[in-house]
């Protein structure tokens, strides 16, 4: 269900089953101050996030009290999402028990006040320690996308907003949200790459099949201001296929911010295939029910874990052993990986100092960090009998400039092709580009010239990540137009 702020704290009461809030407002104009407290757990360890709706601009401060201890939260100032939150994760050894909270917002003439009384449930076992409530840097404020936020959007952190206990990578409400939780085989396209007009290349980016027919349990991708989607895309769920029609499932398309199904013309859209879609149409079984998951031969099960006590829940599952490499999806506490072997990489340091450079590679060759599963041994060594890897790790992830395509609209089309070698008469267009999109280059070379409709010309094209190419004249990279455009490299032989 869409995630919509309760209508009152005994709604929230009954909803969690655990927080037993109470409210006294003052003001003078303005809409109000709420202060919605929220609870996960994950792993033996608890997450506090305080929710705070108010004016815009309006700077708010606030403090807890548990067990006889206060804490101070940071300051913060409603953004124009009208939305913050204030978050930490418990300290180790903080009892069960009742918390109390005072918070005030000021600014422009008006003054509010809340308070607020909830219960955590026990926390982190541990000895108790007077006066730490929240495990060290834990406590942030964050921004807050509420519902009504413009559609379309991806990945762009609130991964870290989410209960953990029922993940899905994008934020709450958003067209991608649903869409991810029918289809929770596809990988997590995080920061523009989530946008949902950029799923084709994102997926294409990560060998998932895409086309230009509908099959039941394909993604539906509308690019920016297609056919009424806003200015990030629009993504939906294919439910049937209807001669020259589709339905889908969908939230936040226009006006509507529920979970609806409607019935669409699919010609002119994109699909994104895999996992329920197979490969595309004349796929065998497209619709059969999928076999159960079982854990691949010789590999070796263990579980994500204490991702929430270092401050952020949930672990980044990565193309290579090492911080720099892509993020693929993220897992939750309490997952399981399938482990092949382990290999060094990049130390990752936990918020109490241990470190570890143990990576696990797991059996769709991807990475995780070692210092969030249980593994067994010490800490920052290999766990026999999980083998080492036998083959090199992957290198550092080759260099790459981003820019974006724009002025398309202003020559006359809408849209930039993305070919298979630098040039338009020789080589096809296999995708399509709105102005807006990011576009990951590798170098730039030489190659078939193109004139705009002012008559000025460009023969350089840029060498993507994914080893296509496009006009740099529809690209925004820097310096002359028809020159290079440096720090962006030269190709070998340009």
């Amino acid at each position: 269900m869409c995630l919509r702020l309760p209508c009152s704290a005994a709604a929230l009461a009954i909803v969690l089953g655990l927080l037993v809030p109470t409210t006294a407002a003052h003001a003078r104009g303005g809409p109000g101050l709420k202060v919605t407290p929220r609870i996960s757990r994950a792993d033996g360890h608890v997450v506090v996030e305080l929710l705070v709706v108010s004016t815009a601009g309006l700077r708010c401060n606030g403090s807890v009290q548990h067990a006889g201890e206060v804490m101070h939260l940071p300051p913060l100032t409603i953004d124009r999402d009208n939305g913050r939150l204030w978050r930490w994760s418990l300290a180790r050894g903080v009892p069960s028990g009742r918390w109390a909270g005072g918070f005030g917002c000021r600014g422009g003439g008006d003054s509010w006040e809340a308070h607020r009384k909830f219960s955590t449930g026990a926390g982190p076992h541990g000895a108790w320690r007077p006066r730490v409530l929240a495990a060290p840097g834990s406590l942030t404020d964050a921004g807050y996308r509420p519902q009504n936020s413009p559609g379309g959007r991806g990945g762009s952190g609130s991964e870290h907003l989410i209960d953990p206990s029922a993940f899905n990578p994008y934020a709450p409400g958003e067209c991608t949200w649903w869409v991810w939780s029918k289809r929770p085989d596809l990988p997590f396209f995080p920061g523009t790459a989530g946008d949902a007009a950029n799923w084709i290349r994102s997926a294409r980016a990560r060998r998932i099949p895409t086309g230009n027919v509908p099959v039941v349990g394909a993604v539906a991708v509308w690019a920016a201001l297609q056919r009424g989607a806003g200015e990030f895309g629009h993504v939906a769920y294919v439910e049937a296929v209807r001669g020259d029609t589709i339905v889908v499932s969908e939230t936040h398309w226009g006006r509507s911010q529920h979970i609806h199904r409607r019935t669409t013309a699919w010609r002119g859209l994109r699909f994104v295939y895999g996992g329920p879609a197979g490969d595309g149409p004349g796929s065998p079984g497209l619709v059969a029910a999928a076999p159960p998951l079982r854990a691949p031969p010789n590999t070796f099960p263990y579980r994500v874990y204490h991702t929430c006590a270092n401050g952020h829940c949930g672990l980044p599952v990565r193309t290579g052993p090492g911080n720099a490499f892509p993020v693929s999806r993220q897992l939750p506490d309490g997952t399981e990986v399938d482990i092949v072997c382990q290999t060094r990489g990049d130390a990752v340091t936990g918020i109490d100092g241990s470190s570890s450079n143990v990576w696990d590679e797991l059996a769709d060759g991807t990475f995780v960090a070692d210092f969030f599963v249980n593994t067994p041994g010490t800490q920052g060594s290999f766990s026999p009998p999980i083998p080492v890897c036998a083959n090199p790790a992957p290198g550092p992830p080759v260099a790459f400039y981003v820019f974006q395509v724009y002025h398309t609209c202003a020559s006359g089309h809408c849209g930039l092709a993305e070919r298979t070698g630098p040039g338009f008469s020789a080589y096809p267009a296999i995708d399509w580009l709105a102005d807006g999109t990011n576009v990951d280059i590798v170098c730039q070379t030489v190659g078939e010239p193109v004139t705009g409709i002012d008559g000025s010309t460009s023969n350089v094209w840029d060498h993507l990540t994914n080893g296509d190419y496009v006009s740099d004249y529809y690209v925004n990279t820097p310096g002359t137009l028809g020159a290079f455009s440096p720090p962006i490299p030269r190709c070998s032989g340009a």
